[in-house]
């Protein structure tokens, strides 16, 4: 009899203890919608994404505005940049290359329509600047540029 009663107790304890976390994470997660998120709160969808991921959302934007939904776009840069672009411009084809050398061999001969090129090194953006292809658009610090054959 006296271990049921001990038992009932730990029981009652536990779930008021429960109830007490709870609520006080509810209540210091509802404080944070006043500290945290206020900066993100009256900004649009795009401009969001733009603050968290940077130029690379407004030139895969742009692309998405540019270019039709059944083009091929060869992607140039340096890794997970293109996971983000094959989100963003989804039903679009796009095919990643590794190399810019790699992406200029295959503009003919893979049927590509339009090229990003996204990166640090500006050499590759020279590399395409020889080729006369027209720049549709770009970022704002010349790091990522969109080009039309």
């Amino acid at each position: 009899m006296i271990m049921r009663t001990l038992y009932q107790y730990a029981v009652i304890g536990l779930l008021l203890l429960w109830i007490v976390v709870s609520a006080v994470r509810t209540v210091s997660n509802f404080s944070k919608i006043f500290t945290e998120e206020k900066e993100w709160m009256g900004l649009s969808d795009y401009q969001k994404n733009n603050k968290y991921f940077g130029n690379i959302f407004s030139l895969l934007y742009n692309t998405s505005k540019y270019t039709s939904s059944n083009s091929r776009i060869g992607f140039y840069s340096g890794g997970r940049e293109f996971y983000l672009g094959r989100y963003e411009l989804y039903p679009r084809r796009t095919i990643w290359y590794h190399t810019p050398q790699e992406l200029i061999a295959n503009l003919k001969t893979r049927n590509i329509q339009y090229a990003i090129v996204y990166g640090k090194n500006l050499s590759s953006n020279k590399l395409f600047r020889n080729l006369h292809l027209t720049i549709i658009t770009q970022t704002n610090d010349k790091k990522g540029t969109l080009y039309k054959l």
